[in-house]
């Protein structure tokens, strides 16, 4: 962990229940509302020890009562000369309130813990697959009865879906019908849906995980050049694919499908997934990032015609010791719905 090389330890902290450092669940596998978190480099990896406003823990020694968080805090760091902290993450404000209480240095870290988490272990990989899995199931779902009438019908379902399989959202669901679906973040509406494709975007949150798919269907049966324009997309999202392999950029990557799709396609081909939905690595025209063993990213080309149509088809991939792994197995056939209204 190279924060360790700037740091004595790393001081990670939730001060409410709207913002969520998702480091935490990162090293603590699940995360909390108002703690700190101090992190410690020992000789196997890590050792952690959290405060929260009314209690201190350790993985140790069970918990008990604190009566001065901060003064407790002071005392735990106080042989700690630099604190790493994310400054990514927290407020000027809070910035300033850790300098004012503590009297320490403080080290920016932010760059190094996103690239602690860029190479995935085989337990969080199998964390993402779950969610892939779950995602799957809620595709399945809506087209094997499609009684939908509106985008926004859709993407409640979805919510539902999640909470039954035990899940939350990784962001609000992307359903986008028609011309909606050539803006790639169109939100849902209460209008019905009519012959056209539809773009469904979305992915669930387990166990600290996220997973990210997008499928685009047709209600009705497609124009020869809508047929052509998904098969289109599909033929370069395969291509991307089979590109994948240790060493390639990411920038090469996105440069097979920007060759092929030219400026139709809008947005860069992917990003890394893990415990945020968007993560390291970025597969973008600047990338800076290579594909390493234990990388796991989306690969997500599309087309969009304003005025007309989108078309966006999305998996989760992940770099293995046994292969390139597609996390994400619905059909990416274009299927036809025909809704029974």
């Amino acid at each position: 962990m190279k924060f360790f090389e700037k740091t004595d330890t790393l001081l990670l902290f939730n001060t409410t229940v709207a913002r969520r450092e998702r480091n935490i669940e990162y090293f603590l596998g699940k995360n909390l509302e108002a703690l700190f978190l101090i992190v410690r480099k020992t000789k196997t990896g890590f050792s952690t020890k959290v405060y929260t406003a009314g209690f201190e823990t350790t993985r140790i020694k069970g918990s008990h009562a604190i009566t001065d968080l901060w003064n407790q805090l002071a005392k735990e760091l106080s042989h700690d000369k630099i604190i790493g902290i994310n400054k990514a993450f927290i407020s000027i404000n809070e910035f300033n309130r850790l300098k004012r209480k503590l009297s320490k240095k403080f080290v920016d870290v932010s760059k190094d813990l996103v690239a602690t988490r860029l190479k995935k272990s085989a337990a969080e990989i199998k964390k993402i697959q779950t969610v892939c899995r779950i995602t799957d199931k809620i595709l399945e779902n809506i087209v094997s009865d499609f009684k939908f009438r509106s985008e926004l019908e859709i993407q409640q379902h979805i919510y539902l879906k999640a909470r039954e399989y035990g899940c939350t959202l990784a962001f609000s669901p992307i359903v986008a019908n028609r011309d909606h679906a050539a803006l790639p973040h169109h939100q849902p509406d209460t209008k019905k849906l009519k012959k056209g494709f539809l773009l469904l975007d979305f992915g669930v949150r387990k166990d600290g995980y996220c997973s990210d798919i997008t499928r685009t269907f047709y209600i009705g049966n497609p124009s020869k050049q809508e047929l052509d324009d998904y098969l289109k997309v599909l033929e370069v999202q395969k291509k991307c694919i089979s590109a994948v392999k240790l060493g390639v950029s990411c920038a090469q990557l996105d440069g097979i499908a920007r060759s092929r799709l030219g400026n139709q396609f809008i947005h860069s081909l992917g990003h890394g997934i893990g415990i945020e939905v968007h993560e390291g690595p970025a597969l973008s025209e600047k990338s800076k990032n290579i594909v390493e063993l234990g990388s796991v990213f989306t690969i997500e080309p599309g087309i969009y015609r304003k005025g007309k149509w989108g078309i966006r088809i999305e998996d989760d991939i992940a770099v293995t010791t046994s292969g390139v792994k597609v996390l994400t197995k619905f059909s990416k056939n274009l299927i036809m719905l025909k809704p029974s209204w």
